[in-house]
């Protein structure tokens, strides 16, 4: 009896010692289940440089925390494994893939709750990608995907520089793209679809061929010092060739229009009395703008109303304009008419050829009766 006692006993320790050799002993980098649903130990992978570990390319530098009364488990310190990763898939393909299923599975890496969202509001973020820069991996360039801010930016995905060269200062908001789809650069609430706010000499919309400093300007905004009031501007090197200003004024060094006769239809004569005669009822006036906006020089013109009634086809009504009076207040024009002036000019060939006209046929005239003034004389 007593025998068969001390062989049960000796089959319990060998059961024993071989799951405890199970969990531990393990292939380089093997995971296994102890009751709770993770361990990664570290026991046999401590030193891969050693003889009996030749082949051991995963190892945990500080020992997995078992805590057998919590569903998880915890690591503390650097965690490097040689290979893919997996989360939720047996083959990941990538260097860390995550895969779930169902309505309300969701996978991603969030930070603390309390840290810095994209929108210095705090909550927290469904991911965050930080460039490691020097010892801080911190204060490296970041994107930032967040779940949770100020209303507005929940879902938003921001994307977070430095301002200077070193590894202290944490990175701030530079571009950000919003739950709606907009997009703001210099600002964390983008009024439009594009957004850009900077401020600054050296600031603003620069497209050019990237050959040098100047090249091909296509667009160029900004407002640097002694320029604020330019709004739009094309220039070549150094020259500028077309700009606007916020007078409204445009400056050009040539402006030329189609007139490719391939490209017109219809063509006829200008009437007589698209000439000289609806020359002549034109009222050119002297005027001042009503908004203290515009230029506050006076101005030469002519009125579209007035032109409306004689060349209807040059007078064109767009939109709504809004004035910002003297006095402060402000008043909305609706249907403002615009006029085309250049379309004035081939009338005004024509009134000058019919004026030529007149000119040589009076000159002949003139001349009929001074021969027969002459001749009244010889007799």
């Amino acid at each position: 009896m007593r025998i068969l006692r001390l062989l049960f006993l000796g089959l319990c320790f060998a059961v024993i010692g071989f799951a405890i050799a199970s969990m531990t002993n393990k292939l380089p980098g093997q995971i296994a289940g102890i009751g709770n649903p993770l361990l990664i130990d570290n026991k046999f992978c401590t030193d891969p440089a050693s003889p009996d570990q030749t082949g051991c390319n995963s190892f945990i530098s500080s020992v997995l925390a078992q805590a057998p009364s919590s569903p998880y488990q915890t690591v503390t310190g650097p965690v490097s494994i040689d290979g893919k990763v997996g989360i939720g898939i047996n083959n990941p393909q990538v260097t860390f893939q995550g895969l779930t299923s169902g309505s309300t599975s969701r996978f991603g890496i969030q930070t603390r709750t309390d840290g810095a969202s994209i929108d210095g509001q705090g909550g927290a973020q469904l991911a965050r990608f930080g460039g490691w820069y020097s010892t801080n991996p911190i204060a490296g360039s970041t994107i930032d995907f967040s779940l949770q801010g100020a209303t507005g930016q929940r879902g938003a995905i921001g994307f977070l520089t430095k301002a200077t060269d070193d590894d202290t200062n944490q990175p701030t908001l530079k571009m950000v793209i919003t739950q709606g789809g907009r997009v703001g650069v210099g600002t964390a609430n983008p009024g439009a679809k594009l957004a850009v706010n900077a401020s600054g000499a050296s600031t603003g919309i620069f497209v050019g061929d990237g050959t040098n400093a100047y090249g091909v300007s296509l667009l160029q905004i900004n407002a640097p010092a002694g320029y604020v009031n330019w709004l739009f501007e094309i220039g070549k090197n150094n020259s500028s060739v077309f700009h606007v200003d916020a007078n409204g004024n445009e400056y050009a060094v040539t402006n030329n229009q189609t007139s490719d006769r391939r490209l017109k239809t219809n063509i006829t004569p200008l009437a007589e009395s698209g000439g000289l005669a609806s020359i002549n009822q034109l009222k050119p006036v002297t005027f001042n703008w009503l908004s203290p906006d515009y230029t506050k020089a006076e101005q030469i013109g002519l009125i579209a109303q007035d032109i409306e009634k004689i060349f209807p086809q040059l007078v064109s009504e767009g939109g709504t304009t809004t004035l910002q009076m003297p006095d402060g207040t402000t008043q909305t024009v609706s249907g403002t008419k615009s006029l085309n002036y250049s379309g004035l000019i081939p009338p005004v060939v024509k009134a000058i050829q019919t004026l030529s006209q007149k000119v040589e046929a009076q000159q002949k005239e003139i001349d009929l009766l001074k021969q027969q003034i002459e001749a009244l004389k010889a007799r």
